[in-house]
């Protein structure tokens, strides 16, 4: 996290000598003005420091434990079936449902959920056609939803208007879509020879 003093714009904890880059001039003991609207957004996006480390930078100035509950609940299953003594057929599916509550890795943003959702279904045949040919058949569908929500995300409108941007248009009753879905499907075919002996 920045720092408490980079904040106030005192960087004297740099050894080399900073200059403004439209002017060229040195600021004194490295005492850079800060502007008020990077303060506010800095503030509210980035939690300070709770660690005495100061200035440096190679040193953890931010300890915190993200709370939160996880959950994996998931079914699979599987069939064979010798339709003959030259045709076997093997089915398997499998549901697994995986879901994420608590606080975010950032405490600024508040609370975050994340839930996938998986669903697949496969099969495969396979049949010896003669002494020297096995044909195989392969094919299966997936099917994945993925759902993220965060807190912060519903406070866009305000944090905006705190910042002191007018003129915006409401964004708390826009909900973009929260789910990303992903489908394949696969088939593969196969034939195989065999030279007798």
């Amino acid at each position: 996290m920045p720092p408490d003093a980079y904040r106030a714009g005192d960087l004297s904890s740099v050894a080399r000598p900073l200059t403004n880059p439209f002017t060229g001039a040195a600021y004194l003991n490295n005492q850079v003005p800060v502007n008020p609207m990077a303060a506010k957004i800095i503030d509210r996006l980035f939690p300070r420091q709770n660690q005495s480390t100061g200035a440096a930078l190679n040193r953890p100035n931010l300890i915190y434990n993200a709370s939160s509950d996880f959950t994996i609940d998931g079914v699979d299953g599987r069939i064979d079936h010798a339709l003959s003594s030259k045709h076997r057929l093997i089915g398997r599916f499998t549901i697994k449902n995986r879901e994420e509550k608590g606080l975010a890795s950032n405490p600024q943003m508040g609370d975050a959920s994340n839930r996938n959702e998986m669903r697949q279904v496969l099969f495969n045949g396979n049949s010896i056609l003669g002494a020297s040919l096995v044909n195989e058949a392969r094919g299966g569908v997936s099917r994945q939803t993925n759902t993220f929500d965060y807190s912060f995300a519903s406070e866009a409108t305000a944090f905006m208007r705190d910042l002191g941007f007018t003129g915006l248009p409401d964004l708390t009753t826009f909900r973009p879509p929260a789910e990303s879905r992903a489908w394949c499907c696969r088939t593969s075919c196969s034939s195989t020879t065999r030279s007798p002996g």
